[in-house]
Parts: C-alpha cells; structure tokens; sequence
C-alpha cells in the first residue's frame, strides 16, 4: 500500500501516491507508521512522530515523573513491528527487566517450550500467520499456570471483541503508547495478575 503507483482504483481514478507521499514524510521526519487489517475488523493507522525539540512549561500540577513500584522478572516480547519491538525491550531492559524477544508466534512458543521459565508475556494480539496473541497466552498458560498475561493492540477492542478475538480478562495496553505507559502496564500486569483494565 505504500508503493508509488499501488492503487485499488479503475483507470483513470487516480494514481495511489497518497500513502506513498505519507509514508515519505514521516520517514524524513524520523518517524514510523504502522497499518493494522483485518477481515471483519477493519483498518488502522498508525503514526509515530518524534518528539518536538522545542521546550516548553510543564502543564499545572505536574512536578516530574511518576515514581513507579520497583518491580522485576523475566518478560517474553511478542511484536512482530520490528521498531515498536526494540523499543519495548530497550525500555524493559533499561528498567531492569529480563527480556527475550520473538518476533512471531512460532518463534514465542518455541521459547516458552524451552523450559525458560517467564514473569510475564508481553505480546501483540494481531500477529502474521496461524498464531495469534490469545493462542500464545493460552499455551502460556498451560505450559506455566502462574505466568501474567500483557496484550498490546492497533485494534479498538470493541472491533476485536465483535470479530470474536477478544473474550478474556487480561489487560491491554493500545497502540500507540509511551514507554511510560508500557512501564506503569508492565508494572500492573506482574503485581496484580491482570485481572482490572480499568487502570491501563
């Protein structure tokens, strides 16, 4: 979708440089865009822009950073973004968590299989080929009953929930979101077995 002259148009219709022209400006802008699509469920957009250099006042009320829980263990990541996957597990590592990474669903149960045993999984719901996050959670689970569950998602949840992808009670952090969202998740998801999305 992002070629030049890809287009789903007739000829004469017009020409498909409008994804191609957003895709170039957000390269040149030191950013990163991502399309989520699913039958059933839709389509979504989503652009990571860098912050702006320019400094300006902290809003009223804001004195610094929230202190976050000291909380450790070993992290399992599932992205299949390679951007998006660095940065949570550079964000993770810098907190001082242990992290192993994979980048699809065979490659996530092929480390769960192992024996390595895992804190908490961290994994896209919407991933490439047959093994989607809930099926990750599920063997999880099963090969590892006090293992914690972190879903992340392009999708509105009510859009999963009406295509029958989401019917479980761990929480979900939406894309996109700042480290600091990922680390207050990570944070919940270990100290309160995920059972209340009302604070993500």
């Amino acid at each position: 979708i992002f070629e030049p002259f890809f287009t789903t148009k007739k000829f004469g219709e017009g020409s498909g440089l409008g994804l191609s022209m957003v895709y170039g400006f957000v390269k040149q802008s030191g950013g990163h865009i991502t399309v989520a699509s699913g039958p059933g469920i839709g389509t979504s957009v989503k652009l990571y822009l860098q912050p702006s250099l320019a400094t300006t006042e902290s809003p009223p009320g804001i004195e610094g950073k929230k202190r976050l829980p000291r909380v450790t263990g070993r992290v399992l990541v599932v992205e299949d973004e390679t951007d998006l996957r660095k940065i949570s597990v550079e964000t993770l590592i810098g907190a001082g968590y242990d992290v192993v990474e994979a980048e699809d669903g065979i490659a996530a149960l092929r480390h769960l299989e192992s024996g390595a045993g895992f804190d908490l999984l961290f994994t896209d719901l919407i991933l490439p080929g047959a093994i989607l996050g809930h099926d990750i959670a599920k063997r999880a689970k099963e090969i590892q009953s006090d293992i914690k569950v972190l879903y992340t998602t392009g999708f509105a949840e009510n859009a999963l929930t009406r295509n029958g992808e989401l019917d479980f009670s761990d929480p979900i952090l939406h894309k996109p979101f700042r480290r600091e969202e990922l680390l207050e998740s990570i944070v919940f998801a270990l100290s309160n077995g995920g059972h209340d999305k009302s604070t993500l």
